[in-house]
């Protein structure tokens, strides 16, 4: 879905690592505001996003207002131990048209 909004300060956008097995991956969420309804959502980057620098393009877009593509993603597994692991929210799907101002 696209939608349209704003990142307020280049301290939303944050990347953490997390275990996959024994490697180390870096992954990375950022507060969006959207527009028509007013809400603030997180939005969670993929490792393939870090990796291609999406979070550095997505901080020079800080403070004006933009349209991304988002998904919703509902998901469950089982971790390494075999607990149970889930994940719902939104994730970025793609700058549409590098990040066309709205």
């Amino acid at each position: 879905m696209e939608i349209v909004g704003n990142i307020m300060d280049a301290d939303d956008i944050v990347l953490s690592t997390r275990k996959r097995g024994d490697t180390d991956i870096q992954v990375g969420t950022f507060k969006f505001m959207t527009t028509k309804p007013t809400s603030v959502i997180e939005v969670g980057l993929s490792e393939d996003q870090v990796k291609a620098n999406m979070h550095v393009e997505l901080k020079a877009l800080v403070g004006g207002r933009i349209t991304l593509q988002l998904e919703y993603v509902d998901s469950a597994y089982a971790g390494a131990q075999g607990q149970h692991k889930q994940f719902n929210g939104f994730r970025l799907f793609a700058l549409p048209n590098n990040a066309k101002k709205a």
